[in-house]
């Protein structure tokens, strides 16, 4: 049997044989690199992800989600006073793309919008600026346990926001399933 067989053949065991909405939810913890540095402080990101998979093997998914980038909290003198400093940076993404399922083994892709948010207190000054850029996502996921249309797995994330070169990396868990299917 030839190998282009057994991939069509691995391919159509594998396809869903009806329409389905998937919804996953993912909580992890992640690193940010900015400038070729790592952030000095890591922090949580969370993603809801919607996603259409047809009788075949291609599946569109839509993913929104948050993550905190970088927060400091610093003294400084200015002008022989003491005065606090406190800034942070998260980010809002909406990406689609396609996604694709191997058994347990889920793997997506994908292009979408990123809100940086910026935020700056000096003393009792803030600035609030934001930023809109254009970014790319994947994801590899792994499903460890089943019951009835609920899964539980562990997965890793990588966002890259084209413009404001920053690339944000997270592990965590994921929760979903299926459950609508016609």
């Amino acid at each position: 049997m030839s190998s282009a067989l057994l991939i069509c053949v691995a391919l159509t065991t594998a396809i869903p044989q009806n329409h389905a909405i998937d919804l996953r939810f993912f909580a992890g913890w992640g690193a940010t690199v900015m400038d070729s540095e790592t952030s000095r402080s890591n922090a949580p990101a969370i993603a809801l992800t919607v996603r259409y998979r047809p009788p075949y093997f291609l599946a569109p998914h839509i993913d929104l989600g948050w993550a905190g980038l970088v927060s400091t909290h610093e003294t400084a003198r200015i002008d022989g006073t003491a005065t606090t400093l406190d800034s942070s940076m998260e980010m809002i993404w909406l990406v689609a793309g396609p996604s694709f399922d191997f058994g347990r083994l889920h793997i997506a892709v994908g292009m979408g919008v990123f809100q940086l948010l910026i935020s700056s207190t000096l003393g009792d000054s803030t600035i609030t600026p934001t930023e809109l850029d254009l970014g790319y996502s994947a994801r590899v996921g792994y499903w460890i346990m089943r019951f009835d249309w609920l899964e539980i797995g562990a997965s890793l994330r990588g966002v890259y926001v084209a413009e404001a070169d920053i690339f944000h990396f997270a592990i965590g868990v994921d929760v979903g399933g299926t459950p609508l299917s016609w």
